[in-house]
């Protein structure tokens, strides 16, 4: 299983499973300690 870090300008760090898809719009699985997992936009993988 592939996994992605990004940091945000606030500091908060978010990991992004680009295989796993989290629903039927294309989005991605991601796990975030404030929110734990959730879907996220899979444009947060490009720099």
């Amino acid at each position: 299983m592939n996994v992605i870090f990004r940091k945000f300008p606030e500091g908060d760090v978010i990991a992004l499973f680009p295989e796993e898809l989290a629903d039927s719009r294309g989005n991605i699985l991601s796990y975030q300690t404030v929110g734990q997992h959730g879907a996220a936009n899979p444009e947060l993988i490009q720099d």
